[in-house]
C-alpha cells in the first residue's frame, strides 16, 4: 500500500509464535492508523494482555516531526487502556522494516528479545545478566552489528518489580508513565528492537511534499524555536540551569524544532573531539520532569546525573519528582534504594499541556511528535485529509475521526 505498510506483526511470548497479518485499506479508511488503530486492536486481541505499538500515517514520511508512534496497554499502575508516545526514531524504523502496528502478548518463559527486521520478525534469547538499559542497548547493537538499531527497553527497576519501570528508548527517558516498563519485564521481554531498510511509496509525491512543506513553513512561527527544551522548562515556571553544561540541541526524526540537549558534566562542554571518557553526560529528553527536579533544589548539572541515573535504571522520573519530600541530599543514593512505589497518574495520556490536549491526541492518531504539536500550530484537518488522499489515495472520513479524537481526550 501507499504511504502505508498494510502489515501487522502479531507475537505470541507464551507460544513463541510470530505471525504476519494483512491490514487491509479499510482498517485505515476506519482508524486512520496511531492511537485509533491500536484501540481498535486492543479490543480484538485484548485475551492477550497485549502491548501495542502503532504508528500513522505521517510516520517516518517528510511531514514534519513524523517520529510519532504511541504505544497502548492496560496499564499496571491504573488498570485502565492507557497510551504513550513513543518519539526518537523507533517508530520510523518500524514503519521501514515494513510494519504498521505491531502486538505483542503473553509472557517468554526466559529472558527474550524481540527482532525485527525487514518484514520480517523473530523472538531470541537475551542474556539473564544484562538488565541495566544502556547495557541491554550495547548489547543489542553490539549483537547485531548495526549502531543504528532502535530499540524500546527498560531497566533494573523493572526487572526487580518496580511499579513505576518505564521503557526507555535507547538510553534515553521516554514520555512514558504508565509502568509500561513492568508489563514488558513482566513479559520477560527484555527489549524490543527493529531496522528498517524499506521504502514509504507514496500515490501522488509531488502534492504529498506540498503538503508537507506548508506545515513546515507553519512551525517556523513556533515562539519555541530556538532554544526549545530551555523554553519547555521555562513553561514551568522553572529555570533550566544549563548554559556551563550545554553541549549540543538534538531532534527526533524529521523535527524542524530540536527540543533535546545533550549535555556534558563528565568533560568539558565545548569539548568536540573524542576522549577516553567513556560516558561524557546525558541527553536530556524528558523536559517535565527536569524543570520538577530543578524547582526542588537541584542545580542543573544535579539535575542531569539525576535523569542519567533513572534512565539506566528504567525509572519513570515523575515518581522521584512527585515525591512529597524535599530532602534531595544524597537523592542518588536514594533513587538506587526505589522500590514499589504507586503515584496517582493523572488521565491515561501523556500530556504536555492540559491548554492544548485535542491538538496532542491528534498527533498520537497521524504519527508526528506531540511536543511539536504542542510548540507549533499544525493540526489541519481539511489538509490532513488531503495529505493522506495524496499519499495513500484513500478517503477519511475526518468528521468521525474528529469525534472519535474527542472521545479520547480526558
Amino acid at each position: 500500500m501507499d504511504l502505508y505498510n498494510g502489515r501487522l506483526l502479531v507475537v505470541d511470548l507464551t507460544t513463541g509464535k510470530v505471525e504476519i497479518n494483512t491490514l487491509k485499506e479499510d482498517f485505515f479508511e476506519e482508524n486512520v492508523g496511531g492511537i485509533l488503530g491500536n484501540i481498535h486492536l486492543f479490543e480484538e486481541y485484548e485475551e492477550m494482555d497485549p502491548l501495542i505499538i502503532g504508528t500513522g500515517p505521517f510516520t517516518g514520511t517528510l511531514f514534519p516531526g513524523s517520529c510519532g508512534g504511541v504505544i497502548s496497554a492496560r496499564s499496571p499502575l491504573t488498570g485502565n487502556l492507557s497510551h504513550s508516545p513513543v518519539t526518537w526514531f523507533f517508530t520510523p524504523e518500524m514503519k521501514l522494516a515494513g510494519f504498521d502496528h505491531v502486538v505483542i502478548g503473553g509472557a517468554a518463559e526466559d529472558p527474550s528479545f524481540l527482532w525485527i527486521r525487514n518484514e520480517n520478525a523473530v523472538i531470541r534469547e537475551f542474556p539473564e545478566d544484562i538488565i541495566e538499559s544502556w547495557e541491554i542497548t550495547d548489547y543489542l547493537r553490539h549483537e547485531l552489528g548495526d549502531d543504528r538499531v532502535q530499540i524500546l527497553t527498560t531497566g533494573t527497576y523493572g526487572f526487580d518489580g518496580g511499579l513505576n519501570a518505564q521503557i526507555i528508548e535507547n538510553y534515553w527517558n521516554s514520555f512514558e508513565r504508565y509502568g509500561f516498563g513492568g508489563l514488558m519485564a513482566g513479559k520477560n521481554l527484555r527489549a524490543i528492537a527493529v531496522r528498517g531498510l524499506g521504502d514509504i511509496l507514496l500515490a501522488n509525491p509531488e502534492k504529498y511534499m506540498k503538503g508537507c512543506l506548508k506545515v513546515l513553513n507553519q512551525t517556523k512561527n513556533s515562539p519555541y524555536y530556538p532554544e526549545a527544551f530551555e523554553k519547555l522548562v521555562h513553561s514551568y515556571s522553572a529555570d533550566p540551569g544549563i548554559e556551563e553544561i550545554k553541549h549540543r540541541v538534538d531532534g527526533c526524526f524529521n523535527c524542524p524544532i530540536p527540543c533535546r540537549v545533550f549535555v556534558k558534566y563528565n568533560e568539558p562542554a565545548n569539548e568536540l573531539s573524542s576522549t577516553d571518557i567513556e560516558e561524557p553526560g546525558m541527553l536530556l529528553t524528558d523536559f517535565e520532569a527536569f524543570a520538577i527536579l530543578r524547582k526542588k533544589g537541584l542545580n542543573g548539572e544535579k539535575a542531569a546525573r539525576v535523569m542519567e541515573i533513572l534512565s539506566r535504571k528504567g525509572i519513570d522520573p515523575g515518581v522521584i519528582t512527585s515525591t512529597k519530600t524535599n530532602a534531595f541530599e544524597g537523592l542518588l543514593k536514594e533513587i538506587e534504594e526505589i522500590s514499589g512505589i504507586k503515584e496517582h497518574v493523572e488521565g491515561d495520556i501523556f500530556l504536555i499541556s492540559r491548554n492544548n490536549i485535542a491538538n496532542q491526541i491528534v498527533a498520537y492518531t497521524f504519527g508526528f511528535c506531540p511536543v511539536l504539536s504542542h510548540m507549533a500550530e499544525i493540526v489541519d484537518y481539511e489538509l490532513f485529509s488531503q495529505l493522506i488522499m495524496d499519499g495513500a489515495d484513500i478517503e477519511v472520513n475526518m468528521v468521525e475521526v474528529e469525534g472519535r479524537i474527542n472521545k479520547i481526550t480526558p
